[in-house]
C-alpha cells in the first residue's frame, strides 16, 4: 500500500469482515459522520492490572472524565495499523501482517499464561488474533503515553521508565527473544497521553506518580527467537534492521558494501545499545525544549528548579550509565540484566528527598538536597 488513502481503501474493503468479529476499524481519512469521530460513551474503571484487563475495566488509565473532553480514535493512520472499537466500546489497534510473520509465534509466547503472570514481562498483551484471506490481523490494546517523550515531574520518573524498559529487555532476553527495533514509538505507557507531553509554561506536573505507570513494548515485526538453551552469545544476526536513530555501530557496519557486510554480530547488545540511545536522545529532547521554552517571552519563568537540571546536578552517574549501554564496542557494554541491576542499585543510592519532588515541585535552591545526596 503506497499511501494512506490506498491503505484506507484496503481497511474499508475489511470492514465487514473485522466487524463480524467484533471490531469496527476507523478508518483515519473518512470517518462515517465525514467529520469528527463519533464518540462513545464509557464508563470502565481503570485497570487493575493493564496486562490482563478483566472485561469491565479500561484498557488504560484515562486523564479525562467527560467524554465531551475526548476527542477519540482516529490517530493510528500507519498503512498496516488502524484503531478499533472493541465489543465493549475499548479502543484497540489492529495490526494487518503476513501470515508467515514470526510475531505471532513470539506475541503468544510472551503472552501464554505462564508468562504473562510475570512481573517483568512488559509486552503488549495481545487480545486477538484474527485470520483473513492473505494475511493475519493482531489485535492489542491502544497505549498511547510514550513515556520517553514527555517532560518528568521528578527524578523517580527517570529511574522508573528506565528501570521497567531494562526488566523488560532483560525478561526477552532471558527468553532468547530479541526486539531488534527498540525506539521512542515502540516503548508506549497504559495513559491515554493527552495531559502528560505539555507543561503550562514552565511549570512542570507530577505525571508517573499520578496513576500505576507500566511501560509497554511493542512492534515485535523484526524480532528474532532462539531456543531458550542456546548461549547469548550465540543469539546473531547478519543483516542491518532497525530505527536508523538508535542502530548500534556493528549493526551499521552490517549495510550492503560496509566493510563487515555478512559477518555475524550479537543481537543482545545491540537491543541495549538501542535502548540506551532512545533513552538518551529523550534527554537530549528535554534538554533542548526546556531552553527553547525559556527563551519565549509568553513564558512566565518557572520559580523552581526542573527535574532535569535535578538529576543532571546531583546524580549524574544517571547518565554515565546510559552512556555505557552505548558504547561503541559491544563488549563493553552490559548486558541487559547487568544493566538493569545498576539503575536499581543507583536508585537505591538516591535519598528519597532527591527522588521525590515535594508539593510544588523542588525548589530554585538546591543546597539542602546537595547536603543529602552521598550517590
Amino acid at each position: 500500500m503506497r499511501n494512506l488513502a490506498e491503505a484506507d481503501a484496503v481497511w474499508k474493503s475489511m470492514l465487514p469482515y473485522l466487524s463480524s468479529q467484533g471490531y469496527d476499524v476507523l478508518i483515519a481519512w473518512l470517518p462515517p459522520t465525514g467529520g469528527e469521530p463519533p464518540l462513545r460513551s464509557f464508563s470502565f474503571s481503570p485497570p487493575k492490572d493493564s496486562f490482563q484487563p478483566n472485561e469491565n475495566e479500561a484498557f488504560i488509565h484515562w486523564s479525562h472524565t467527560q467524554e465531551d473532553d475526548i476527542r477519540r480514535g482516529w490517530t493510528v493512520t500507519k498503512n498496516v495499523a488502524r484503531q478499533a472499537y472493541d465489543r465493549h466500546d475499548r479502543l484497540v489497534v489492529i495490526k494487518a501482517i503476513e501470515k508467515d510473520s514470526t510475531e505471532i509465534d513470539i506475541l503468544r509466547f510472551l503472552n501464554s499464561p505462564a508468562l504473562r503472570s510475570h512481573g517483568s514481562n512488559h509486552t503488549i498483551p495481545l487480545i486477538d488474533v484474527i485470520e483473513a484471506e492473505g494475511c493475519s490481523f493482531l489485535v492489542e490494546p491502544w497505549w498511547d503515553l510514550k513515556p520517553f517523550e514527555i517532560h518528568a515531574w521528578q527524578v523517580d520518573d527517570y529511574f522508573t521508565r528506565t528501570i521497567q524498559t531494562l526488566e523488560a529487555l532483560s525478561f526477552m532476553h532471558e527468553h532468547r527473544i530479541f526486539h531488534r527495533d527498540f525506539s521512542l514509538g515502540n516503548i508506549v505507557g497504559n495513559h491515554d497521553d493527552m495531559s502528560l507531553h505539555m507543561m503550562v509554561d514552565l511549570v512542570p506536573v507530577p505525571l508517573f506518580s499520578t496513576f500505576d505507570m507500566r511501560i509497554g513494548i511493542i512492534d515485535f515485526g523484526i524480532s528474532k527467537q532462539f531456543p531458550e538453551d542456546t548461549p547469548l552469545t550465540a543469539c546473531v544476526a547478519n543483516e542491518y534492521c532497525g530505527t536508523a536513530t538508535f542502530v548500534a555501530p556493528e549493526v551499521v557496519e552490517r549495510l550492503p558494501g560496509a566493510a563487515h557486510e555478512g559477518e555475524d554480530y550479537q543481537l543482545g547488545p545491540v537491543d541495549v545499545y538501542a535502548f540506551g540511545a532512545v533513552a538518551l536522545q529523550s534527554l537530549g529532547r528535554e534538554h533542548d525544549s526546556l531552553q527553547f521554552k525559556e527563551r519565549l517571552d509568553q513564558c512566565a519563568p518557572y520559580e523552581g528548579t526542573h527535574a532535569l537540571s535535578v538529576l543532571d546536578e546531583l546524580v549524574p552517574q544517571y547518565k554515565r550509565l546510559l552512556e555505557e549501554l552505548t558504547d561503541t564496542d559491544p563488549l563493553r557494554r552490559p548486558s541487559a540484566s547487568e544493566a538493569l541491576q545498576k539503575f536499581r542499585d543507583l536508585r537505591t543510592s538516591v535519598p528519597e528527598s532527591v527522588l521525590i519532588a515535594p508539593e510544588g515541585g523542588y525548589p530554585k535552591d538546591l543546597s539542602g538536597l546537595r547536603e543529602v545526596i552521598h550517590v
